[in-house]
């Protein structure tokens, strides 16, 4: 009888994560929306709750250190795979070359 309890209550807590306006906030950025717009539709609370799941390997504050992964503090605009002196990035990160300039939904609660 213990197991559908704990079900029950993994179910109730997961359902608290859901996100029920997020197509509408996709709507209001319009079709192929830049970083601004996103942001401008973005639920921080949400932002911080998806983030949860990251923050195990990565911190995102100035001069935090690097742990399972590296410190995101500034990421953004950079070039990915080199944020970075202390972390060691995989040769296929740091052969992709990309910036990264979109938040990836973790962070802007959004995508």
């Amino acid at each position: 009888m213990r197991f559908p309890m704990a079900a029950f209550l993994i179910l109730l807590f997961l359902s608290a994560c859901t996100d029920e306006r997020r197509a509408e906030r996709l709507r209001a950025a319009g079709p192929n929306p830049s970083l601004d717009a996103l942001l401008k539709v973005a639920d921080a609370d949400i932002g911080a709750r998806k983030f949860g799941a990251c923050a195990g390997c990565h911190k995102a504050s100035k001069g935090a250190p690097d742990f399972g992964g590296p410190n995101l503090y500034g990421v953004f605009g950079q070039v990915m795979g080199q944020h970075s002196a202390r972390f060691g990035y995989t040769q296929a990160m740091v052969d992709k070359g990309e910036v990264s300039v979109r938040a990836r939904g973790v962070i802007s609660g959004v995508d």
